[in-house]
């Protein structure tokens, strides 16, 4: 492991030593690094997502990245290529530039918080066989040729391979967990963790176990999935980043559906062609799979839109004018005796993921 140097007080925002790369050239290399070690070329689409997902981790902005992709569109291998040319770029970063701020941050107290020991990421999805579908990405990308011959240039090895865990010799840890309800996930810490099928993770674990795992670092949270039939923690992740995009001119949501991701592939283009023809453009499981729409009307009681139709929630007329302190009704005789409302909604079932 690379020994670690006494540091400065480096805060984010203090100023930047003269040889310091610039942000653009820092991702640019890194997304390049990651295409050099998965032996692949991102597609535009996916560069846009593997730059904003660097950028967050680089400049520490905690972040939540929602990322809306159109089934089997290769999110997962993007993930995989960044984490590990992170896991490799981040360290020796730290030990080049050394009083680089973005490498070696420390707190107000000076505890040191920067790469210098590794980067740690936490790969989460609501059952641990599908976040292993994604750490396999990072095993392939890391069990290329290429990335062999770079590991060998830095001087860097394997310490830990296997199902759940892949480690290096400069300290940098990617591990995959289940984040279902009945997991014991609390105690890790992160620099950065990426919800797999985010839209099936149930909100409590999110909100309690996940979101605290990178609070000591002020990491970053990449969530990407598909849609579903309910208001899930995705889904108004989703919302809270579009409202902040439009506000003050951010991109933390990316949304690829078919229209998208088929312009680069045409083998991809033929076999959602082939699904628009076989299920109908207009079916529940092409919107979802495909189009990345929420079809809200199939898992709720009511959707938002038809709960203030003005036929059914009669945001006018003589009620709203008389009582503009809120909704009463009269009494029904001169004792003063009010009206009893119950009202009663048979939910039929629980939606389970």
């Amino acid at each position: 492991m690379l020994k670690r140097k006494k540091r400065t007080l480096l805060l984010r925002g203090s100023e930047l030593p003269p040889d310091a790369p610039h942000v653009d050239v820092v991702v640019h290399r890194i997304i390049s690094l990651a295409e050099a070690m998965a032996e692949i070329e991102f597609y535009e689409y996916q560069r846009e997502f593997a730059w904003a997902f660097i950028e967050t981790i680089v400049l520490n902005t905690s972040d939540r990245l929602t990322g809306l992709f159109s089934r089997q569109s290769g999110k997962s291998r993007i993930v995989g290529a960044v984490a590990a040319s992170l896991a490799l770029s981040l360290p020796w970063l730290a030990e080049t530039f050394p009083l680089d701020w973005r490498f070696n941050m420390t707190d107000e107290q000076g505890n040191y918080r920067g790469y210098s020991g590794g980067f740690s990421m936490g790969i989460y999805a609501p059952k641990k066989e599908q976040a292993q579908i994604t750490l396999e990405k990072v095993q392939i990308t890391m069990d290329t040729e290429t990335t062999k011959q770079i590991m060998e240039e830095m001087g860097v090895v394997w310490s830990i391979a296997n199902g759940t865990t892949v480690g290096l010799s400069n300290g940098s840890v990617v591990r995959a967990m289940s984040a279902s309800p009945q997991s014991h996930i609390e105690g890790d810490s992160h620099n950065c963790i990426c919800l797999e099928e985010s839209q099936d993770i149930d909100d409590t674990v999110i909100e309690k176990s996940l979101t605290p795992m990178v609070s000591s670092t002020n990491g970053g949270i990449i969530r990407i999935g598909t849609p579903s039939i309910t208001k899930s923690n995705f889904y108004h992740a989703i919302r809270d980043n579009i409202r902040r995009d439009a506000l003050e001119g951010t991109k933390t949501h990316f949304f690829y559906p078919c229209s998208v991701t088929t312009k680069y592939n045409s083998l991809y283009r033929e076999f959602v062609e082939k699904e628009r023809q076989r299920l109908g453009e207009d079916s529940d499981a092409f919107q979802m799979s495909f189009e990345c729409k929420f079809l809200l009307q199939r898992g709720m009681f009511i959707t938002e839109q038809s709960l203030f139709d003005e036929t059914t929630s009669i945001p006018f007329g003589p009620y709203s004018e008389i009582y503009t302190d809120g909704f009463h009704l009269p009494p029904i005789d001169d004792t003063g005796r009010q009206w009893d409302v119950v009202a009663g909604i048979d939910f039929g079932k629980k939606q389970d993921a």
